[in-house]
């Protein structure tokens, strides 16, 4: 795989700048840079699902088939994401199974903040003044998803349920929700059915300035 860093002067990095920031309004947030995933395989299995699906749904012209999402991860798990993909049997599950098992993808950016690395105290002294320090770098992904037809999910839910209760083996939903009328959350049980396209690395601009505060606060308590 590669990851392609986009220029801040391109249309497609302000796309995807535009999209983060819409939903991403707590906490405050600055990007550090945008990458693209080139993966040749993964996307072959997600174009394929894709006209597998539009195949399917060819007659149901107001579907809404495909939404970009978002997924927070933690920084060491991001090359094999890239190589394999988003698995929650790999990648754990920090945010329950709710809704079912799956991959957990979020229409907000701020949902998915909460899930990536957590910025590690620091003890101030004055050898290493914390306005030196580096950045926390924050990871999320914004994913191409194949939403197709949903409905709610249940905490036993192992894959979507069949659209007609009364016929198991017909045709299944093609991901859970929390919400059918107006979902934020999307579960879904088939990587095909995904594609992390982008890599946003990204700062918390109120954690940083509150942090380097705090610990000020803890040096000068600790000298007297």
């Amino acid at each position: 795989y590669e990851l392609l860093e986009l220029s801040k002067n391109s249309l497609e990095f302000q796309k995807v700048s535009k999209l983060f920031h819409k939903t991403m309004l707590r906490p405050r947030a600055a990007i550090k840079r945008i990458m693209l995933l080139l993966n040749p395989v993964l996307w072959s299995y997600y174009l394929m699902k894709k006209l597998q699906k539009e195949r399917e749904y060819k007659s149901e012209v107001q579907l809404n088939l495909e939404k970009m999402l978002f997924h927070g991860i933690k920084r060491k798990l991001l090359d094999v994401i890239c190589m394999e993909n988003v698995d929650w049997r790999k990648c754990g599950v920090s945010h329950g199974i709710m809704f079912g098992q799956g991959t957990y993808f979020a229409r907000d950016a701020s949902y998915a903040h909460q899930f990536t690395d957590k910025p590690t105290r620091q003890t101030f002294d004055d050898e290493h003044d914390n306005d030196n320090q580096p950045e926390h770098i924050h990871t999320m992904l914004v994913v191409r998803v194949l939403v197709g037809k949903y409905t709610r999910g249940k905490t036993n839910y192992r894959k979507p349920p069949p659209v007609d209760p009364k016929n198991p083996f017909g045709p299944s939903y093609d991901c859970c929700v929390n919400y059918v009328e107006s979902p934020t959350l999307y579960v879904i049980s088939d990587s095909n059915q995904y594609y992390p396209e982008y890599v946003i690395e990204y700062t918390n601009m109120k954690a940083e300035k509150e942090k380097r505060a705090d610990d000020r606060d803890t040096f000068w308590r600790d000298f007297f």
